[in-house]
């Protein structure tokens, strides 16, 4: 579809190169990711940060990490700021290679660099310590990260909370819990401290809300049902004259 795009005479721009990009990111083609971007100089366009994040993702993908920190420092030389993806995709990338050392002294760069982690990029670091061979060595920086997202108030999803319970197990995860306090998923909480009366209260609205939707469905189609609706006004002068035709008879 690219080349028949370039083929019919129109110019590919700066999205369309980096989506194709991306497609070589989750194929695991770093080099033909850098094809691409070389192909987009060659057509006078200007990269971007999504364009140089799908060649940091293409390198993480193929499991080096390494080449995919480099591209960050490659487009600070450029004057394009990495963003948070740009360092989460480092990070994704030494956490499918279980090197979790690197992958949380890539977090410190990321917060070096003013950009505050996301809770994709903990889950990232947090899911290379769980990869690690020695869950004992690696567990202490689990609690670590988990005890720095608490301080800077990023919540756990539901994604973190299963990756710990599988890799983990459920009594470690609740020996975390008990050291660090209830790890709970964004909207948890406040899910759990509605009362039941208010939840009763909150079905309750829903209920006549439908009643009240069904009474006003009913009435309107009741005000519709031909046994309800007006008739139109038959009129009699066709009838009267075919009643006149027969009564004189066949005409001669």
């Amino acid at each position: 579809c690219f080349r028949r795009l370039q083929s019919s005479g129109l110019i590919p721009d700066v999205a369309a190169f980096s989506s194709i990009i991306l497609c070589c990111a989750r194929a695991s083609l770093p080099a033909k990711a850098e094809g691409w971007l070389r192909e987009l100089h060659a057509a006078g366009l200007k990269p971007n940060c999504r364009t140089y994040n799908g060649v940091i993702d293409a390198y993480g993908h193929a499991g080096d990490p390494k080449t995919a920190a480099s591209w960050i420092v490659y487009m600070q030389k450029k004057c394009i700021g990495p963003n948070i993806m740009s360092h989460t995709n480092v990070i994704s990338a030494y956490a499918r290679l279980a090197q979790w050392d690197d992958a949380i002294r890539h977090l410190s760069v990321m917060q070096d660099a003013q950009h505050r982690p996301n809770v994709l990029s903990y889950t990232s670091a947090i899911e290379a310590c769980l990869r690690a061979p020695d869950h004992e060595a690696s567990l202490g920086s689990v609690k670590a990260l988990l005890r720095r997202m608490q301080c800077e108030s990023v919540k756990p999803d539901g994604v973190l909370l299963r990756k710990l319970k599988r890799l983990l197990g459920p009594e470690t995860l609740d020996q975390l819990q008990e050291e660090l306090g209830t790890l709970e998923a964004h909207g948890q909480s406040a899910r759990k401290e509605m009362s039941l009366a208010e939840r009763l209260q909150r079905n309750r609205g829903k209920t006549d809300i439908g009643e009240g939707m069904n009474e006003k469905k009913i009435l309107r189609l009741s005000l519709h049902h031909p046994a309800h609706s007006p008739r139109p006004p038959q009129h009699s002068c066709g009838s009267e004259r075919k009643k006149a035709a027969l009564d004189q008879g066949p005409l001669p």
